[in-house]
């Protein structure tokens, strides 16, 4: 790991922990440089600005999502490893606040950031996964796959842009394992499967 690497995320540490207390928009680049312990001139040889930060950090989420999911190769079932996708993906949204994140789908209009192609990324994953459910009688919904999976996605966003329009008072992975089940038509059995799963990751 370089020492460039390690500055930047050193910076980005700070600049979230900044951003969660104070608010994105409250917070300067001096602030940043100041709580990080670096020159403001080698902030701008890292990062053109401030908004660069969130996108070197939601870049890092990306590249390191599958080593972040080790219960996906324990799940009872291809549903559950759907499950499992889509809720560590959320995790690492919801981990920014709602206020927060709204600040990065201001960037997703403006930058074009890929906000909204990070669950998309996974696409390939779920459509295999769900032809299994599908195959085994998990999932009764038998429509094409690749068009099933991006229903799934945008169900999600959807979630997403309500639970940060209420400033995080939606209750949205329980909204979403609802809209898996109606729209998979999964099977009464595996739903109670999954709703096991959502109330183990609780405890």
């Amino acid at each position: 790991m370089s020492k460039t690497w390690e500055t930047k995320q050193r910076i980005a540490d700070v600049a979230l922990a900044l951003f969660k207390t104070n608010g994105y928009e409250a917070v300067s680049v001096r602030e940043i440089c100041d709580a990080a312990g670096v020159a403001r001139s080698s902030f701008y040889n890292l990062f053109s600005k401030k908004s660069d930060i969130i996108l070197f950090v939601l870049e890092s989420i990306r590249s390191t999502f599958p080593s972040r999911i080790p219960n996906f190769i324990d799940a009872e079932s291809d549903l559950e490893r759907i499950w499992f996708l889509m809720k560590a993906i959320l995790d690492d949204v919801l981990s920014f606040g709602p206020e927060l994140v709204k600040v990065i789908i201001q960037l997703e209009m403006t930058e074009h950031c890929g906000f909204f192609q990070y669950g998309s990324a996974f696409n390939d994953w779920m459509i295999r996964l769900l032809a299994n459910c599908q195959k085994n009688g998990i999932a009764r919904n038998q429509q094409d796959p690749s068009l099933l999976v991006p229903i799934l996605v945008r169900a999600a966003s959807a979630d997403l842009l309500i639970w940060v329009c209420k400033d995080g008072n939606y209750p949205i992975l329980e909204i979403l394992h609802s809209q898996i089940g109606t729209i998979l038509d999964v099977v009464p059995e595996y739903r109670h499967q999954l709703c096991d799963v959502i109330t183990e990751n609780r405890v």
